[in-house]
């Protein structure tokens, strides 16, 4: 069984039931509920799931395959742009076809009809980043850094409190995506020394500082130019959802309300998910320190 699905299998259970000795499950509620799962990828065949969400309870607490709980028969098409796939029946609740590659930033739209003539629709923009041209950062030395250790720990650089020396990167995201923080290479590195990058995220630019625990070292390097190395990411908000990273989950609990806000097929009796992957990409720029 997809691994997403299974998490999300027991989060809902979780959520729908009272588990003090054995599992109380409302199927009366849940029988004629269906859960729907596309994720598009980079590859050229794309998958989508139909399944009872009843069926997704039963599955949680038996070893009976997931092929017993699909749904077949259905009319799946995927509408990329102008260009519009349909999706073969695998006669187990699974669904393929083959598209070209699918750009960011892409308007998609999913269509479902069932086999008694129940439709269920969703649409996407897929994830998409870009950074306005920009090869140096000029990054002023504040000698007045704090950082923030705990017990007797090393001194946390990303715990610098509130220095307004930072340097901006502008980007734009596509609509419903989420720009992850940057991960900075740490750049510099001396005997007893560190100078680390402090990576913040504010509407669309990112700030970039520099850290010490040392600010004299900032001021010996200021003839230098270091290069660095910045690992950005942008995601659909859902697809954070999935990762556990976005929905504050209460003692591991996920209720139905929650399951209701981020479902994002729409139709009658469904909760599903109609996402894209993450797009990454990694620019380098040299670092410069100035008064």
């Amino acid at each position: 069984m997809n691994s997403k699905v299974f998490l999300f299998t027991v989060l809902i259970i979780v959520g729908l039931c009272s588990c003090d000795t054995e599992p109380q499950i409302d199927m009366d509620k849940l029988d004629n509920y269906y859960f729907v799962e596309c994720t598009l990828t980079n590859d050229t065949v794309q998958s989508l799931t139909i399944q009872h969400m009843r069926y997704l309870v039963d599955f949680a607490f038996s070893d009976r395959p997931n092929s017993a709980f699909g749904v077949s028969g259905a009319t799946v098409k995927l509408k990329v742009a102008d260009t519009e796939y349909t999706f073969a029946d695998s006669g187990t609740g699974l669904y393929k076809c083959r598209t070209d590659s699918i750009p960011e930033g892409m308007a998609c739209s999913l269509l479902i009809v069932l086999s008694d003539g129940t439709e269920f629709q969703s649409s996407i923009i897929t994830p998409s980043i870009s950074l306005l041209p920009k090869d140096t950062l000029w990054i002023i030395p504040d000698s007045a850094f704090s950082f923030i250790s705990e017990g007797d720990e090393e001194p946390n650089p990303a715990g610098v409190i509130g220095s307004h020396f930072t340097d901006t990167i502008y980007y734009e995201i596509s609509p419903g995506s989420i720009l992850m923080n940057p991960e900075p290479h740490i750049w510099y590195e001396r005997i007893n020394n560190h100078l680390w990058m402090k990576i913040d995220t504010l509407q669309n630019a990112i700030l970039v500082t520099t850290a010490t625990d040392s600010p004299s070292v900032l001021y010996a390097i200021l003839d230098t130019t270091q290069l660095s190395r910045l690992f950005y990411y942008s995601i659909s908000h859902i697809n954070k959802f999935y990762e556990k990273e976005y929905v504050d989950i209460d003692d591991g609990h996920l209720d139905e309300e929650m399951l209701k806000k981020y479902s994002n097929i729409e139709g009658e009796k469904i909760y599903g998910f109609f996402t894209s992957d993450g797009v990454s990409i990694e620019k380098y720029y040299q670092i410069k320190i100035r008064k």
